[in-house]
C-alpha cells in the first residue's frame, strides 16, 4: 500500500516527485510549459479499471497520466482528437504521441519508472481532469 499522496509504483515521495520533474522538463522542452499533471487510473485507485485486479498483480501496469496544458490541448485539437475538453487515451509509442511532440518524454518516463508504459489524455483545463475522477497532483516544477 503507497504513502498517502504517492501513487502506486513509486518507491518514495522522491522518486515521484523526480518524475514529475522528467515530466514537466520534457513538456517545456516541447513547448508545453507550466503544465498541471495528476496520476490517475490504477496507480491511485490501486486496482485496474477494466480486470478490477490489483496493482501490479501478475504483470506490470502502466501509469495514467492526465495532463492540462493550454497548447498542448489546442494542438490534440487541431489534430482532431480533443473534444468536450479532453483527449482519449495516447499511448506511449503512438503516432499520435509522436505528432503533439510528447512521446519522448513519455518514453523518458516509462525508462525512469522501470519501462512501465506511460500513456496520457490531455485536458483543456485542471477543472476537467478531476470532473475525470480521482487523481493524484504529479509535483515538479511548476512555469517556466
Amino acid at each position: 500500500m503507497p504513502c498517502k499522496g504517492i501513487p502506486h509504483g513509486f518507491k518514495s515521495f522522491g522518486q515521484f516527485k523526480q518524475f514529475g520533474e522528467g515530466l514537466q522538463g520534457g513538456l517545456s522542452k516541447s513547448g508545453y510549459p507550466g503544465a498541471v499533471s495528476y496520476m490517475q487510473g490504477s496507480s491511485v485507485s490501486g486496482v485496474s479499471f477494466s480486470t478490477g485486479k490489483p496493482f501490479d498483480l501478475g504483470r506490470i501496469s502502466d501509469f495514467d497520466v492526465a495532463i492540462s496544458q493550454p497548447d498542448l490541448y489546442k494542438k490534440a485539437e487541431s489534430l482532431g482528437i480533443g473534444k468536450g475538453g479532453r483527449t482519449g487515451p495516447i499511448d506511449m509509442g503512438s503516432d499520435m504521441a509522436k505528432e503533439l511532440g510528447i512521446d519522448d518524454t513519455l518514453q523518458k518516463l516509462s525508462r525512469m519508472s522501470g519501462n512501465r508504459p506511460v500513456n496520457v489524455m490531455i485536458f483543456s483545463s485542471p477543472e476537467n481532469i478531476k470532473l475525470k475522477g480521482k487523481g493524484i497532483r504529479i509535483p515538479g516544477k511548476h512555469g517556466g
